[in-house]
């Protein structure tokens, strides 16, 4: 059976709404786990403190990117062009950014262990501070 346009039409815009919910699930875990009452349960507590244990406040980019993501499939009802490149550079934006927040606050560890691991183990012992910073600030650029 030969799979219609508009057959691919109607997944994607099925794709498009469930990657908006897994967003708006995922903010809703993050933002009121912060709070001290996780609303979305014993699995959306367990997912908001993974993903900050994980990227810090880097966390709270991930709903947003999916959100967009769904929202781009939705809209145009087509599957969104070269998604792997995509994918690695948000891999890549959330990693820069984790490492920025890491460098403005290694007390608190606000990028989270990748934040951590980037930036305190890679960058700054070989490139110091400015040159972490330099490096973090291109990747970013780049991967956007």
């Amino acid at each position: 059976m030969k799979i219609t346009s508009k057959t691919k039409e109607e997944r994607n815009e099925i794709a498009g709404i469930a990657l908006l919910t897994l967003s708006l699930l995922i903010l809703l875990s993050l933002v009121s786990y912060q709070m001290g009452r996780c609303i979305m349960g014993a699995l959306g507590k367990y997912l908001a403190h993974s993903l900050i244990i994980v990227f810090g406040w880097g966390a709270y980019f991930l709903p947003f990117f999916i959100g967009y993501w769904g929202w781009k499939t939705f809209q145009k009802g087509k599957k969104i062009k070269s998604i792997w490149v995509k994918v690695s550079g948000l891999g890549f934006l959330l990693m820069a950014f984790c490492s920025f927040l890491n460098l403005l606050g290694r007390q608190t560890r606000l990028g989270g262990t990748v934040g951590d691991f980037v930036s305190d183990s890679l960058l700054v012992p070989a490139f110091g501070d400015t040159g972490a910073y330099l490096i973090i600030f291109t990747v970013f650029i780049v991967s956007i």
